[in-house]
């Protein structure tokens, strides 16, 4: 809009200032943390999910917020695929996960061994439509699973296919993940300037919860818990 524009000039001729670059780069960052915290809030990622299935112009808006708020939505969102009360707002979420990419495929590799088998199956399409090669030892453990019912794993097997599977072995795959954390690829962590980033847990009283860690950690800490997974498998 207008304001913004003219908000976004003003801050260019401030960063080229003599004397005025640093104070306008300190109050870009404040304003960029505040659009952050604002967009992350509960209640209005809840209130974008409600009009994803408004208006065309109030669609726009929702995935606009949602966008922002990137994998800190997923509890919501993936809360309204996974409870069957809505098909058309169920569509809706799906769509905008699968357009978030990489930063939905943690929480829902977190979801995935804790569904029941008609929500498992939702979010092995999910991930097989993002096509992260993160998410292959989550699907192949499923897909190996001697208690998962068979549409399930054949669910998993099929998206493991999809991102380019070559192996079923999972606890080779979980190996893989690990060391890509260990040796720090910025490419699995989300918010890499941020103070923090996640791990993802799920439940099926409280759903996706996040608990965040520091950054600088971030990788060890994934590296640690993927490992664990590949040493519980072989």
């Amino acid at each position: 809009n207008e304001l913004g524009e003219r908000f976004d000039n003003v801050m260019v001729r401030g960063r080229g200032m003599a004397g005025v670059s640093d104070l306008a780069i300190r109050f870009e960052q404040m304003l960029r943390d505040g659009r952050l915290e604002l967009a992350r809030q509960p209640g209005r990622i809840d209130d974008a999910i409600s009009k994803l299935t408004g208006t065309l112009r109030q669609q726009m808006f929702a995935k606009e917020r949602l966008n922002a708020a990137g994998e800190y939505a997923m509890p919501q969102l993936l809360k309204a695929v996974t409870s069957g009360k809505d098909a058309g707002l169920e569509l809706a979420c799906t769509s905008v996960i699968e357009s978030m990419r990489r930063y939905a495929v943690m929480p829902l590799c977190a979801a995935l061994p804790k569904l029941d088998p008609v929500n498992q199956r939702k979010v092995c399409d999910m991930l097989g439509e993002i096509g992260y090669p993160a998410a292959l030892p989550y699907l192949l453990e499923l897909a190996s699973s001697s208690s998962a019912p068979a549409d399930a794993k054949a669910a998993a097997e099929r998206a493991a296919k999809r991102i380019g599977a070559t192996t079923n072995d999972a606890g080779a795959q979980f190996t893989e993940l690990a060391r890509r954390f260990f040796e720090g690829d910025e490419s699995l962590v989300n918010y890499a300037t941020e103070p923090t980033n996640n791990v993802w847990n799920y439940d099926t009283f409280g759903g996706l919860a996040p608990t965040p860690v520091p950054t600088a950690i971030y990788s060890e800490v994934m590296a640690m818990l993927t490992a664990k997974r590949a040493l519980s498998l072989n």
